[in-house]
């Protein structure tokens, strides 16, 4: 990370020095939340017997939960603190670790997950927006920027594997100890923190319209995901585009009704603030992460630690993208930076094509890196332009959108891309099937059980197949998961490209 530093931190102003230092601790933190969701989905679907729609609910919910948040906490930024907001943000995810631990049903665990995901968003607003209002100096803004773009990458390097380690000696519900260290890590960036981006306000200001203007989010982004799953003319398509029409309705009235609304939309006129929010959205469409771990897993055969094992070298590649990131903006400038780095990105995800059941690991190993690279890296240039829109005073509104771009990207890449894979997953398995010689009952049962994520031996229990058939059923499946690494990388790529 030296080339990152050419500036030693040293040398910084006090307060300058201390914001950046909470802000990175913070980000941190709550990324420690993030790297062990995946971890506790499938047990805690095992314990409460949830099925694939329960699956669907643990992943989408609390994202979608932090979505409708991320408005709400833009606008009561403007007369809280950025100290009192990380001080809430660590006791959402407290109490989200304690409901984690002691749930004793599907809903509640739910609830807990929700609590830490809006205690995530509340500091990826507040820690951007202190950055980008307490550090002037543009050298030191490429650094700061780089640093928040690496504590990702660094809680990702520890936290999956001693979760893992955690569910196999005392259960899922064990993995609430990282997120009460997560708590505690976001309770000590509170207490650092003391710059207050733009100015407060003491006067009362209504929720209503920031809390519809993330139901409206939340509703387009089921409405398009829908339309890849389902069709147009499918009811739930139509139920999520009446919600998102009729939100948004009410949302208009209210603005013209309202004489002080909360929810500020002129910001969004600022000049080259809405490309470079668009640019964000297409950068967070691919998830080579999850998807290496599952040909990792699911093709070579490792357990779910020896996979984040061998997936540590790109996130040792991550913290070097936010490093070349810095050196980029410098040189450059994060407009420049930022296109070579999303380049980078997309050609990573095109090069994830040549993967083969034959195909060395080593081969997909190098190409995750150079994919980490490019997606730290264009976080970082991506996020040091947007801020740089902001005019001073709207730091916090800026960041609030920042992190609504950053989440509906996610999603558009969790709704449409996961779309696009699992229906070239169960087209390969259709296919698979009928070369095979299964009857077409058989073949359409198959390719449900693909696009729902049921087990090879619960397939076979419910086929009865023998063990011959179930070996054969084993190689398919493999196929079927590089086939689906393959549509990933090309509808990715092409969506960044």
């Amino acid at each position: 990370m030296a080339i990152a530093w050419r500036m030693p931190m040293s040398d910084w102003p006090s307060p300058e020095r201390r914001a950046v230092c909470a802000a990175a601790l913070g980000l941190f933190g709550t990324f420690l939340v993030t790297a062990t969701q995946s971890t506790v989905v499938y047990p805690v679907q095992q314990t409460f017997a949830a099925g694939p729609e329960g699956e669907l609910l643990l992943r989408q919910l609390p994202d979608l939960a932090g979505l409708v948040a991320v408005p709400l906490i833009g606008a009561i930024g403007a007369r809280v603190s950025s100290a009192r907001m990380a001080a809430i943000a660590a006791a959402c995810i407290g109490a989200g670790a304690s409901l984690l631990s002691l749930a004793p049903t599907m809903a509640v665990f739910v609830l807990g997950m929700v609590l830490g995901s809006v205690g995530r968003m509340i500091i990826s607003v507040v820690a951007f927006a202190v950055v980008g209002a307490g550090v002037a100096h543009e050298g030191r803004r490429a650094t700061a920027f780089a640093l928040l773009g690496a504590a990702g990458p660094a809680a990702f390097i520890l936290a999956p594997i001693a979760a893992s380690l955690l569910v196999m000696a005392g259960g899922w519900r064990a993995v609430g100890v990282i997120w009460c260290l997560s708590a505690i890590t976001v309770a000590i960036a509170a207490r650092w923190l003391r710059v207050k981006p733009g100015a407060t306000h003491a006067e009362r200001r209504e929720p209503w319209t920031p809390i519809l203007a993330g139901i409206v989010l939340v509703s387009v982004m089921q409405a398009v995901g829908a339309v890849f799953m389902r069709g147009v003319t499918d009811s739930i398509t139509l139920s999520w585009i009446g919600a998102a029409v009729l939100s948004a309705a009410a949302v208009r009235v209210l603005l013209r009704r309202l004489r002080h609304p909360s929810l500020d939309l002129r910001t969004l006129r600022v000049p080259g603030l809405l490309p470079a929010l668009g640019v964000l959205i297409l950068s967070q469409c691919g998830d080579l992460w999850t998807y290496a771990a599952a040909i990792t897993m699911r093709v070579d055969g490792l357990t779910p630690i020896e996979a984040a094992m061998v997936l540590l070298p790109p996130q040792f590649a991550s913290l070097a993208g936010a490093a070349v990131a810095a050196w980029l903006n410098r040189r450059v400038g994060p407009r420049a930076g930022g296109t070579l780095m999303l380049a980078l990105l997309a050609g990573s995800l095109f090069a994830s094509c040549i993967e083969t059941i034959e195909l060395p690991m080593w081969v997909l190993v190098a190409i995750t890196c150079v994919y980490a690279i490019g997606e730290s890296g264009s976080g970082v240039c991506v996020t040091q332009a947007v801020l740089s829109t902001a005019p001073s005073g709207l730091e916090r509104q800026v960041s609030s959108y920042r992190s609504v771009a950053s989440a509906v990207g996610n999603g558009l890449a969790t709704l449409v891309i996961t779309g696009s894979v699992v229906f070239a997953m169960g087209e390969s398995m259709r296919t698979a099937a009928e070369q095979h010689g299964l009857a077409a009952p058989r073949v359409k049962q198959l390719v449900e059980a693909v696009r729902s994520n049921v087990t090879n031996l619960d397939i076979a229990q419910q086929m009865h197949l023998s063990p011959a058939r179930l070996q054969e059923l084993r190689e398919v499946r493999r196929q079927v998961m590089v086939h689906g690494f393959r549509a990933h990388g090309v509808v990715s790529g092409a969506v960044i490209d």
